[in-house]
């Protein structure tokens, strides 16, 4: 959800204030509140946006029927970062040498770009290539061998962006070898 606060000050007792905005292209009226007094905050919000740039503005009226926008436009950027869900291995338990398949599931609200894979056998981080992927729903998979020895505690997550350049990653995982 976001809150647009329209703020206006006038000599005559206010009567309205007009919520305006692009969001797809042309500016329209997106809300009306009732208001008075000679100073007053409204909100108008807002849910299910989308990644874009948004330009708006309020127009406050008074009981002399005089109009006015604020003084400039206000723009802002929604940016919403892929998400993620049920990050997963397909073997309970696993052992040296073995090669578990590791998966999440991503959503996005524009569209999927690609993902990494990152694991810790060793004390450091190892990154996969960049996978790409699309859509607005999609599963990073990868599978890798398993070197670290036995009592090892082996950590793992992905790591996904989407076209718009916004980026997340899944908490991370770990587990014991066996």
């Amino acid at each position: 959800t976001l809150q647009f606060i329209c703020n206006a000050t006038d000599d005559a007792q206010l009567t309205n204030m007009t919520f305006y905005w692009d969001y797809d292209g042309s500016w329209l009226a997106n809300g009306t509140a009732s208001v008075g007094g000679l100073s007053n905050q409204t909100t108008f919000q807002r849910t299910g946006l989308n990644d874009r740039s948004i330009s708006w503005n309020c127009l406050a009226c008074d009981d002399a029927s005089q109009c006015s926008f604020a003084a400039a436009n206000a723009t802002l950027r929604i940016a919403i970062p892929p998400g993620w869900s049920d990050p997963q291995k397909n073997e309970t338990s696993v052992y040296w040498n073995s090669a578990p398949r590791f998966n999440a599931s991503w959503t996005d609200d524009t569209n999927l770009s690609g993902y990494i894979f990152s694991m810790n056998q060793t004390g450091s981080w190892v990154n996969s290539s960049y996978m790409p992927f699309g859509g607005i729903a999609n599963t990073s998979e990868s599978t890798s061998i398993i070197t670290a020895n036995a009592g090892s505690v082996v950590a793992w997550y992905f790591w996904s962006n989407d076209t718009s350049g916004n980026a997340n990653q899944t908490e991370m995982q770990n587990f014991t070898v066996q």
